[in-house]
């Protein structure tokens, strides 16, 4: 439910969830935690960023329940902007 609140209101200003856990998974310390899709952590890229011109700007968004607590739930928003230098390094996913 909060993930879809998310992805409505970044769709609306220009962000699309992204197929693949590129680059959350290298920026957000929690993805080592966290499964990749709904119940974990998502990446949005800008709609403007395409294979042929990766622009690299990205959304990270990781939303958990805290155990114990039924509607407790943690949430973190990360923007990442690639620089020039990290175009050049590449992590496997």
């Amino acid at each position: 439910m909060l993930a879809k609140y998310f992805t409505e209101r970044l769709l609306q200003i220009g962000w699309r969830e992204s197929d693949n856990a590129v680059p959350c998974n290298i920026y957000l310390p929690e993805a080592a935690l966290l499964n990749y899709g709904e119940n974990g952590f998502v990446a949005y890229l800008s709609v403007n960023d395409t294979e042929e011109i990766p622009r690299g700007d990205a959304i990270c968004l990781a939303i958990w329940n805290d155990k114990g607590y039924a509607n407790v739930f943690r949430v973190v928003l990360l923007t990442v902007k690639q620089s020039f230098f990290t175009s050049f390094y590449q992590i496997p996913d």
